[in-house]
């Protein structure tokens, strides 16, 4: 497998997690800026007596429950949009994509997001899984099966998920062959495999605000365009974290059926 990190200024929220031994790519990105925001409310003027017997007390005192519903539940809105303004939801998708090994050029691809990565803002993160998505999109000829799962959490809880969701993938990976950790480039020997390399497979781990609108399910290869469309258009200013994820990384290592479909039971054939 291989593995690219960085480690940009510690966010207030989703900090970089710490560093893990096993395969795969991973890239983070600081926190979203965000600001709450409050609403304006134009209360009545209320006077607080009447004019006597069918006056305008009882109006009045309508008049100010109304007002008193209202500020409730103006203040109930409120509430709910500071709340989804300091700490949104935050989706976790992981999209698996199983390919020939014929499809050697994608290797050689995330080999060269792996070396050349500048992922210390925003944009060189989201350039980094933009190329990573619509790479695989333009080699879905190769795919023969693949699989997607969404998430949810609020933004405080969602570097826990993440990790959690991307740790499952990790373990995985029985050595690193290539690994870019916080710029620094490490490459080790390969193992070397004992018959010929059937598949290749790809994960990506997207940590983002909001809800993608991507399919649940990937039953055919347009599914899978769909999917990988929805996960290169994450903005900037809205994605939290990324790992991508390969193997084998080198030419001299072998995946066969049997070894993907055993590590990854989730992948649909299409």
């Amino acid at each position: 497998g291989s593995s690219f990190r960085s480690r940009p200024a510690p966010a207030p929220r989703m900090a970089a997690p710490r560093g893990y031994s096993g395969g795969g790519a991973a890239v983070y990105s600081p926190g979203p800026m965000m600001s709450p925001f409050g609403g304006m409310y134009m209360m009545p003027m209320i006077s607080p007596f009447g004019f006597g017997l069918g006056g305008l007390g009882p109006f009045l005192l309508f008049a100010a429950f109304a007002a008193f519903l209202v500020n409730s539940a103006g203040s109930a809105v409120e509430g709910a949009a500071i709340e989804n303004a300091e700490n949104p939801v935050v989706t976790v998708t992981t999209v698996k994509v199983g390919l020939l090994a014929s499809a050697r050029h994608v290797q050689r691809e995330l080999d060269g997001l792996a070396r050349g990565a500048r992922t210390g803002q925003r944009e060189g993160l989201q350039r980094v899984l933009q190329d990573a998505a619509l790479g695989l999109v333009r080699s879905t000829e190769y795919a023969t099966c693949g699989s997607v799962e969404v998430k949810e959490a609020r933004l405080e809880a969602a570097e826990r998920l993440f990790e959690k969701v991307a740790m499952k993938e990790r373990v995985k990976i029985e050595r690193e062959t290539l690994s870019n950790v916080g710029g620094r480039v490490v490459e080790g020997a390969a193992k070397g495999g004992n018959g010929v390399g059937e598949y290749i497979v790809v994960t990506l781990v997207v940590a983002a605000v909001g809800r993608p609108e991507i399919p649940t399910k990937i039953r055919n290869e347009e599914d899978l365009r769909k999917v990988l469309r929805g996960v290169a258009s994450v903005g900037a200013d809205d994605v939290q974290a990324v790992e991508i994820i390969w193997a084998p990384q080198s030419v001299d290592d072998t995946l066969t059926e049997r070894e993907m479909l055993m590590d990854h039971p989730e992948l649909v054939r299409f």
